[in-house]
């Protein structure tokens, strides 16, 4: 959520254009996850470049790569997908007019709503063997 706050106070606009680049990417992929996957990651670290802060960078390139494996099974419905998308382009606005409040409360229920949807994916996952013979 700093991150964005930061990019957001720090930005010049021509650093923009490759985080506008990267936001299309991700808006233009529907049926491969795994490429979903990485334009997602993409963007969110071409955010945290325009922040300045290379220690937080390195921990959220670790963070999700940690969390890439959840996201890989996980299934987005449409309305899901829809939400993403339109979150990540808010975010972009936010940027662009220099936001950062905005990109804050933004990113915060952008961060919420992906760990519901990674929470209710672990809550649907298969019981024990003993569940699963009854």
């Amino acid at each position: 959520v700093e991150l964005v706050g930061e990019a957001a106070r720090n930005r010049r606009p021509e650093e923009l254009l490759p985080l506008r680049q990267a936001l299309e990417s991700v808006l233009a992929i529907r049926e491969d996850r795994l490429a979903l996957i990485a334009a997602d990651e993409a963007y969110h670290l071409g955010i945290a470049r325009l922040a300045g802060n290379g220690v937080l960078l390195t921990f959220l390139r670790t963070l999700l790569g940690l969390l890439r494996p959840a996201k890989q099974s996980l299934m987005l419905s449409s309305g899901d997908r829809g939400q993403t998308d339109r979150e990540h382009v808010e975010l972009f606005r936010c940027l662009l007019a220099g936001d950062a409040e905005r990109a804050q409360t933004v990113m915060r229920e952008h961060i919420a709503k992906g760990r519901s949807l990674l929470l209710e994916h672990l809550n649907t996952m298969p019981g024990t063997v003993e569940e699963n013979e009854k």
